[in-house]
């Protein structure tokens, strides 16, 4: 899989984490405090929603988790610039 985030050094940085049930903003701000990285989510991604039954992280680079929080059945999103960091959007799936 070609991920659609630039695996650039700081999105490198190692994640270290473990969910139960996360919601997207609190995997959004995991990877924030890891990469230091300005990341947002649209507004149509709602943060009422599990991104996944479980996410366990032990050392993963944070644009594989960024990969992995857009494929969720959830989200459904991609990844774009914005500004000086990056917002996830809807691939426009309903």
């Amino acid at each position: 899989m070609t991920p659609s985030v630039d695996p650039c050094l700081v999105l490198r940085a190692k994640v270290k984490a473990n969910f139960a049930s996360p919601l997207a903003e609190e995997v959004l701000d995991v990877l924030r405090k890891a990469t230091g990285v300005t990341l947002t989510r649209a507004d149509d991604i709602q943060n009422k929603y599990y991104v996944a039954g479980s996410y366990s992280f032990n050392g993963n680079p944070a644009w594989q988790v960024m990969e992995m929080l857009a494929a969720s059945k959830y989200v459904q999103g991609k990844w774009e610039t914005d500004g000086d960091g990056y917002r996830l959007v809807r691939n426009g799936n309903p």
